[in-house]
């Protein structure tokens, strides 16, 4: 039988990884996409793909500049659907196949993206992580030393908050220290046992509906 696969994510600087964590710490199997996307950019064909369609400027030392990448992609949202193309196949695959071969009876995912991906339907629950706006700035410009107006267009980029609070299973609030988030994390772990498995779709299905999508 297949694990209970439960996605964690929330906007930027929320606090996604530090729940996640704190889950891992548990001695919960936590995966972070963000870490599935490292491991893809070092495949071969993925960096062919990637220099054919943004140049070779992307590269440092035969490696890929994550941050002159991100910086190209986050200025047109043309690029960042090319990009999508290129590397999303890979890691829903990836995520697929860590399911396919898990012992575990629970399996949750940090997925900064996940509505926006429209992967919702790949869960069996959802818990977003959520922080205040002035919260969120405040962490980016410490955390990230961008400017204000940069966080902001970064925050103001991805989907609005009350939208993804109307598709989540558990809003997690994160504007406190790490002990409010401990105590939340751990209201989570006392009540797995009540998940239910859905009937939910393979990651990788999210390809084929949005192949189908374009043909129409």
């Amino acid at each position: 039988m297949r694990p209970i696969i439960i996605g964690i994510t929330g906007g930027i600087a929320s606090g996604k990884s530090t729940l996640s964590k704190l889950l891992y710490s548990e001695g919960y199997s936590v995966i972070s996409t963000d870490r599935l996307g490292h491991e893809v950019l070092l495949l071969p064909e993925i960096k062919i793909k990637l220099s054919n369609e943004f140049g070779k400027e992307i590269f440092e030392k035969d490696q890929i500049n994550r941050d002159l990448l991100r910086n190209i992609v986050f200025k047109e949202k043309s690029k960042i659907d090319q990009l999508n193309k290129i590397v999303h196949p890979e890691i829903f695959k990836s995520m697929d196949d860590i399911v396919n071969h898990s012992s575990a009876e629970y399996v949750f995912f940090e997925i900064p993206l996940l509505f926006e991906t429209h992967l919702e339907k790949c869960f069996d629950f959802i818990i977003l992580v959520y922080t205040d706006r002035e919260i969120q700035i405040k962490r980016l410009i410490e955390r990230n030393s961008y400017s204000e107006e940069h966080a902001t267009a970064i925050i103001d980029s991805q989907m609005p908050l009350n939208e993804k609070i109307s598709k989540s299973d558990l809003i997690i609030e994160n504007n406190y220290d790490k002990d409010h988030l401990y105590s939340q994390a751990w209201d989570i772990v006392k009540n797995l046992s009540k998940l239910k498995r859905k009937d939910i779709k393979k990651f990788s299905d999210k390809l084929i509906i949005s192949a189908k999508s374009n043909d129409s």
